[in-house]
């Protein structure tokens, strides 16, 4: 309600009843979006191990999401800068390094899940990148 979240509301009797008074309310039922990028295609190492270091998705106009080395271990990055305490915080256009733990592997990949029905879009995914020896 008016741009934060409220989970786990009910219907009953065809109605909700929010913590908190609303004047822009969006009711829906909860899903996940996610995004894995491909691998990594990277033609003298393509059979060789790889860990990502480190990974920046330039958004715009987005909240907060999660990331990961995979859809098992993410860790949540909010873009959002603070607000005066009053206000909700607006939506970020920009570059945000996301925090990455990532194992040796052959794929290079990358997770975003975005578990809130909130505003995500990525333009650009750039992956920093150690090559190891042949997998």
């Amino acid at each position: 309600a008016d741009g934060s979240i409220a989970a786990g509301m009910t219907v009953q009797s065809g109605s909700i009843t929010l913590p908190y008074p609303g004047v822009d309310v969006i009711i829906g039922l909860p899903y996940n979006s996610d995004l894995q990028l491909m691998d990594l295609a990277l033609d003298t190492a393509k059979t060789n191990v790889k860990a990502v270091e480190k990974v920046s998705l330039e958004l715009s106009n987005s909240c907060s999401f999660w990331s990961g080395e995979d859809f098992e271990h993410l860790s949540e990055s909010d873009p959002r800068a603070l607000t005066d305490g009053y206000n909700f915080a607006a939506l970020q256009t920009g570059m945000v390094i996301c925090p990455t733990v990532s194992t040796w592997n052959i794929s290079g990949s990358m997770c975003v899940r975005n578990k809130d029905p909130v505003p995500l879009t990525i333009v650009a995914a750039i992956r920093e990148v150690v090559v190891g020896g042949r997998g």
